[in-house]
């Protein structure tokens, strides 16, 4: 009994553990009211957040407002005012000696300015840095002052008070002391006036303009501070506005989703069905998490293995037998019966595909032994492209040599492996190992058991020895010209082993008849070669003697007749000369005046300073440029414009002047100057020569 009640105890909790999941799970209809509820609740959250945060920045500023803001200017104007009373009070009290007035000061000392000082020190730490460098100033300045004060009192009651009284009971006896003692107070009672006018009124006036500074700007950040609290106010009257807004939309949107949701489950198990009776078979179908989901994922597995026998025919027709398909079960008498039909298609796609893999490798390599008449192109070239459509690891093709002796020996005259070209050198005799066996057996020799020792060909990670080997000789009319050797990871199939064999005798066939060639050709060569070696020396020795002698006579011939041309062309015809880019180089005087510019004014300057705007911006005048730059000559009758804007047309000759090297050095234009116009100033349409 006891028993039972511990497992009821331990299975409540879970039980609850599993309502509370049940309830919270979003695919429940509970559970898209949870998530409403938690929707309105979490915008609630944000809402009071967000007003909190807004009321807390307004009550930093009133609290700025009352700590600092009005506290400072009270005090500084209770200093400022109670500095100009206690200076009225002491000037009363020296003007008059009522010792009411010195008690009136010291009152004011006490009961105002004071503790208008001490409140400023208190209010020290919330100023910023300059105010309180002006604060501390101003209580030194104010603690001067008092003491001041009481020094002018001091020199008063000692210096003039007693003096005063005096004169206030004086007698005809002592009439002579008496205008001694109105001289002397006249003296002290201006040094006392001077020492009020200089010194206390300077540190009255020093302490007003430290302290108004302070009040001033504190009035103004007061101003600010009320400025910003009512806008931080009018912020979140219109933050809770938007807030409200915001939240009953979400909460409407959410409402909204959660009864398309409900309807959405409800409609998809009635599209699949339905577009299963049509006969269409669904790969978009959604799971579903509530009580619908069974009908669901029945008609999806339907649909999947449906889909997956209709894939699986398409891609037996499309011939890739090597798809993966797996019936439902023992039962499924559609997917049975195509992986019978696929395994029968397959055996005769594998026929073909050997067939037609012999037939392809044949034809590539006819091309290769075609287009390679170099030796050592011709075996790289056979034995890459064996390495590769073989798909092994590594290869190598020998060529039988013989010496002066007419000693046989096997020369490697090509190697490949692991997808680079390696040069190796090796020679092996007839006999000498598994090459040299195979060529004196006359017979392809298939390994499958490798000897520990047999790899010599190593890939960057390490040498692995290959599971099968294939050497075959290549020869025509039983005889042999070479060996090839053939190694891979894979065991060789008897359909690869016969294209081997077949294409032997192609290679023989072509490098016999490649060293004929090659052996004829040489002797021709080297007897041609001789023979013309002669006779171009002997021609060459006579043809540089007559050159030479030619030569000098020519130079000096044209070198007269070039200068004379040069001169009668300069005199007669007008000449400028450009760079390839039309940039003016130099020109004669013929040109210069025609143009009426001076050469000055045009070296350096573009050929469009002599053409108009419309002209210097056609594809006409580019191309002109264009074609001189590759060295073509221009010529024709051309339309310049002067300087002072006349038409003058000419007929001229571009002529490109080409270096060694074939570039274009400059243009040389000569010109002939045929009419010109009346005179105008064409304004705006003159090409720029910059």
């Amino acid at each position: 009994m006891e028993n039972i009640n511990n497992t009821n105890d331990q299975q409540n909790p879970q039980n609850s553990f599993q309502k509370i999941r049940g309830i919270l799970n979003y695919h429940k209809i509970s559970g898209k009211v949870m998530a409403m509820i938690l929707v309105f609740m979490l915008t609630m959250v944000i809402f009071t957040f967000i007003v909190t945060t807004q009321n807390l920045t307004a009550l930093d500023t009133v609290d700025l407002i009352r700590k600092i803001r009005i506290p400072v200017p009270i005090t500084t104007a209770d200093v400022i005012s109670g500095t100009n009373r206690v200076s009225a009070s002491q000037r009363a009290y020296f003007m008059t000696g009522e010792t009411l007035f010195k008690e009136e000061r010291l009152d004011i000392w006490e009961n105002q300015i004071d503790p208008a000082i001490k409140n400023l020190i208190s209010l020290k730490s919330l100023l910023n840095e300059e105010d309180q460098q002006n604060l501390e100033k101003a209580i030194v300045v104010a603690g001067k002052y008092k003491d001041l004060q009481n020094e002018l009192d001091q020199y008063y009651e000692t210096h003039l008070k007693n003096i005063e009284a005096k004169l206030t009971a004086f007698d005809t006896s002592t009439i002579d002391l008496y205008a001694y003692d109105i001289v002397q107070r006249e003296a002290f009672r201006d040094e006392l006036n001077n020492l009020v006018a200089r010194s206390a009124s300077d540190m009255r006036k020093e302490l007003r303009n430290l302290l108004l500074p302070l009040n001033n700007t504190q009035r103004e950040v007061l101003k600010s501070d009320v400025v910003q609290l009512k806008e931080d106010i009018k912020h979140t009257n219109t933050l809770v506005i938007i807030l409200s807004l915001g939240s009953s939309l979400l909460w409407l949107f959410v409402a909204l989703f959660i009864i398309r949701s409900l309807k959405f489950s409800i409609q998809k198990p009635v599209d699949i069905l339905k577009r299963l009776e049509a006969g269409e078979l669904p790969e978009d179908t959604l799971a579903s998490k509530d009580e619908l989901n069974d009908i669901i994922q029945a008609s999806k597995n339907l649909s999947a293995n449906l889909k997956k026998a209709s894939d699986f025919a398409l891609e037996i027709g499309e011939g890739r037998f090597e798809y993966k398909f797996q019936p439902s079960g023992e039962k499924d008498s559609l997917g049975n019966a195509l992986v019978q039909m696929r395994d029968k298609l397959q055996a005769v796609a594998i026929e073909d595909k050997k067939r037609n893999w012999v037939t392809k490798g044949m034809a590539d390599l006819g091309e290769i032994l075609r287009s390679n008449e170099n030796f050592d192109e011709l075996h790289y070239g056979i034995i890459t492209f064996l390495v590769k459509y073989l798909d092994a690891n590594q290869g190598a093709i020998f060529q039988v040599e013989e010496d002066e002796d007419e000693n046989l020996t096997l020369k490697m005259m090509a190697c490949y492996a692991y997808n680079r070209q390696k040069f190796l050198e090796k020679e092996v005799k007839p006999g000498e190992g598994l090459v040299g066996q195979v060529y004196l057996e006359k017979k392809s020799t298939v390994l499958t058991e490798i000897p520990e020792d047999y790899i010599n060909i190593t890939s960057g990670l390490g040498g692995t020895r290959p599971r099968s080997i294939l050497i075959c000789p290549v020869m025509t009319n039983e005889t042999v010209n070479g060996v090839i050797e053939m190694a891979s990871f894979k065991s060789f199939e008897d359909y690869q082993i016969d294209f081997v064999k077949k294409i032997g005798e192609q290679i023989a066939s072509v490098i016999s008849n490649i060293k004929v060639n090659i052996r004829t050709t040489y002797l021709l060569q080297e007897s041609q070669e001789q023979a013309e070696e002669m006779r171009a020396q002997e021609e060459e020795m006579r043809q540089n003697v007559e050159e030479l002698e030619a030569t000098q006579e020519e130079m000096a011939r044209k070198e007269l007749e070039i200068s004379a041309q040069l001169e009668a062309i300069n005199s007669t015809v007008a000449q400028i000369e450009f760079d390839p880019k039309g940039y003016v180089l130099k020109a004669n005087k013929l040109f210069t005046e025609a143009m009426q510019y001076s050469l000055e004014e045009i070296q350096g300057k573009h050929h469009r300073i002599f053409v108009d705007t419309e002209l210097a911006n056609s594809d006409e005048y580019h191309s002109l440029w264009e074609n001189l730059a590759n060295g073509k000559q221009q010529s024709g009758d051309f339309k310049h414009v002067a300087k002072d804007g006349s038409e003058v047309l000419i007929s001229a000759t571009y002529t490109p002047v080409i270096d060694q090297e074939g570039a274009v050095t400059k243009v040389i234009k000569l010109a002939i100057i045929k009419e010109v116009k009346n005179k105008q100033v064409l304004a705006g349409v003159r090409g720029t020569g910059e």
